[in-house]
């Protein structure tokens, strides 16, 4: 009895499986793509976060929340910063209720160095500012570079080396934040800070003309937006053959060149079915083929110097991505649809 039930359901799933398989779309060989050198369910968003302000966070063992910590760090008025600790009081603001119960002048005395700071940069900025007295007194950037360096404590030390950078690049002083940089921010621990004060020294030696040196702060500093504003001073027509070579070179597992290595193989499997399976209809119309042949000659040079790159690649195994390793050639590629396409007309 239970075998014919077994038999019963089955058949019932088979029947449903066959009319949903009729229902579904047909697609030629041409409709299929080969290649894929990343997931085809590939997430391209992540969450953003600010390592800043979670290494606030763990600074004071997470006692205020991150969004707290935001909103005085960021968005707080100098006035407000400078009286923190002055105002009595409760605040809802944990990050307020922890500097308050602490007494933690250490902290607020580095948050009003900074504020300082920002607002003289923003100054210096104005084309149209005109230093007043309060301005050379309160916001002068030298000032600012001078009691940064003061700092004797290891707890923000960093941090007040941002500011010291941040000011002397203001002021154009690139020898000094170089100097910074060599004997003393590279030696500190991997932090977002010290990531923060490699993007001012990639910048200096991008300004210098040193676009490799440039590029290597902004690699290392995980800054994708400047790695590409640099690499395009870096190629002769910035293809996107000479960035997948530049990508590669610095970051043979990145997640970006999958993507670009798929985009290409793609282009190259579209331009084969389109020149396969449109050919004879536009013969057949008595339009003249040779422009659209030609183009595809064209791309053929491209293809094959990303397969060269590729099977370079897979020789020297710098990467995990699965990179272009077919034995193919872009010939080949047409010549296995082309008898693919013909089998199914014969069928």
């Amino acid at each position: 009895m239970k075998s014919v039930k077994f038999l019963l359901v089955s058949l019932a799933l088979l029947v449903n499986s066959l009319a949903y398989a009729c229902c579904e779309p047909t697609y030629t060989p041409g409709e299929y793509y080969v290649f894929y050198t990343y997931p085809k369910q590939y997430n391209d968003t992540k969450p953003k976060t600010d390592k800043s302000i979670e290494e606030w966070c763990k600074l004071i063992g997470n006692q205020a929340t991150v969004n707290d910590i935001k909103a005085v760090v960021y968005s707080f008025p100098l006035a407000d910063l400078e009286t923190i600790l002055a105002k009595k009081g409760g605040s809802k603001n944990s990050f307020i209720k922890y500097l308050r119960k602490n007494k933690d002048t250490e902290i607020v005395n580095y948050l009003v160095l900074a504020k300082r700071c920002e607002i003289a940069r923003a100054k210096r900025a104005d084309k149209w500012w005109y230093p007043t007295k309060e301005d050379l007194q309160y916001f002068d950037l030298q000032e600012i570079v001078q009691e940064a360096l003061a700092y004797k404590g290891t707890r923000l030390k960093n941090r007040y080396l941002l500011q010291a950078v941040r000011a002397a690049y203001t002021m154009k002083n690139y020898d000094l934040c170089i100097e910074l940089w060599e004997k003393q921010i590279k030696n500190l621990p991997p932090s977002a800070v010290r990531t923060m004060c490699q993007g001012y020294i990639g910048g200096i030696w991008f300004q210098r003309g040193d676009y490799e040196k440039a590029i290597e702060f902004y690699n290392d500093g995980n800054d994708q937006a400047s790695f590409w504003w640099c690499a395009e001073n870096m190629t002769k027509e910035n293809t996107d053959l000479e960035r997948i070579k530049i990508l590669y070179k610095y970051q043979p597992s990145s997640e970006e060149l999958a993507k670009m290595l798929q985009k290409i193989c793609r282009e190259a499997e579209d331009n084969a079915n389109w020149n396969i399976f449109n050919k004879e209809i536009i013969e057949k119309s008595g339009y003249d083929y040779s422009g659209y042949y030609q183009d595809f000659q064209q791309n053929r040079k491209r293809y094959m110097e990303l397969r060269d790159f590729a099977l370079q690649a897979v020789a020297e195994k710098r990467s995990n991505i699965v990179i272009f390793s077919s034995n193919l050639n872009a010939q080949d590629f047409c010549d296995k649809y082309k008898l693919e396409h013909k089998s199914i007309r014969q069928q």
